[in-house]
């Protein structure tokens, strides 16, 4: 079973002009899972995981979750490296897309 999961706060993670992380990307790769006849298979708003805490945990060092926190409030426009760019809605669209 497919299940796509989408949610609004992820137009909020803003890489800035010329990133090909946009908001139209999301809304294109909806278009075609709709297209392919599984618009029952998007699910938007979920709610967040339990252990999301957790989950970030076992894949990062300790700390990361907070220094994207804080960069992130800071307005703070890359992370770690010129590759990662973010944006004050980064933090809270990458914990839901945990």
């Amino acid at each position: 079973m497919l299940t796509v999961y989408t949610n609004p706060l992820f137009y909020r993670h803003d890489t800035g002009i010329g990133h090909p992380e946009t908001a139209s990307r999301i809304d294109a790769a909806v278009s075609g899972v709709e297209r392919a006849g599984l618009a029952s298979c998007v699910r938007s708003d979920a709610p967040e995981h339990p252990d999301t805490g957790r989950i970030i945990a076992r894949v990062h060092a300790a700390g990361h979750e907070r220094e994207l926190e804080e960069a992130c409030r800071a307005g703070q426009r890359l992370f770690h490296s010129v590759d990662n760019p973010i944006s004050p809605g980064s933090f809270a669209a990458a914990r839901a897309a945990v």
